[in-house]
């Protein structure tokens, strides 16, 4: 199950970062890089769920709330996320 919560919501950020409207080319670079590397870790974190690839996984969802990302709605679920996530 926290697989697919994990999975969905680095699928929304993609969509959310697809769809913000930012006139800041280089902004919307880094964002859709960021949620390239959370998607990459959220699918180590489903095939192997480690406390490495937990911490992997939960940095990467921080650095797209960093970057300002996110609308507020998507940025809430994402810190709820975050925060359920199992890592030491």
């Amino acid at each position: 199950m926290k697989k697919l919560v994990l999975s969905t919501l680095v699928v929304i950020a993609m969509v959310v970062t697809s769809c913000k409207s930012d006139d800041d080319t280089v902004e919307a670079l880094d964002c859709a890089a960021l949620t390239i590397e959370a998607d990459n870790a959220s699918d180590a974190y489903a095939d192997n769920p480690s406390n490495d690839n937990c911490i992997s996984l939960r940095n990467s969802l921080q650095a797209l709330i960093n970057a300002d990302c996110f609308d507020a709605q998507t940025q809430a679920s994402t810190e709820l996320a975050i925060s359920i996530l199992p890592c030491n």
